[in-house]
């Protein structure tokens, strides 16, 4: 088995990159790109090449120009030579989701949360009463 390049290791991050960017499943693309689920998954990890149809069949799935996506993987290759390999290199953006909908950003979580950072304890009642009247108000935005 031939290895696959830094370039197609790239590729493959900025492809997964875009998926989720445009929220689309595994089995969607490859449904578009007329090619199985599991090539496309092998795509992804790095661990099979893409070749031009499919490539284009990608792009045009999107909406997106190649051009752009190979700009983007050849700005990772770069990244990825002039850094250690133990670097670590966004493959994608990251989506926060509760019941259904995107947030801007993560909600606190309060499993671990008990103390504040100055070691005060946390009302943790009044703390989920907030986020709860949190909830409320942006639900009630939305229903309008």
């Amino acid at each position: 088995m031939k290895a696959i390049s830094t370039f197609g290791r790239a590729m493959a991050q900025v492809m997964k990159s875009r998926m989720a960017f445009h929220d689309v499943t595994q089995g969607d693309m490859a449904a578009a790109m007329g090619i199985s689920q599991s090539q496309l998954s092998k795509i992804l990890r790095a661990e099979r090449t893409i070749d031009l149809e499919a490539f284009e069949a990608f792009c045009e799935a999107l909406e997106e120009s190649p051009s752009i996506l190979v700009k983007e993987a050849e700005s990772l290759t770069h990244k990825q030579r002039e850094r250690p390999s133990s670097s670590f290199i966004h493959a994608a953006k990251l989506i926060y989701v509760e019941n259904g909908e995107r947030l801007a950003s993560p909600k606190p979580a309060l499993a671990d949360a008990t103390t504040q950072p100055d070691g005060e304890d946390i009302d943790l009642d009044a703390w989920a009463n907030r986020i709860k009247a949190e909830d409320s108000i942006s639900t009630n935005k939305t229903s309008r």
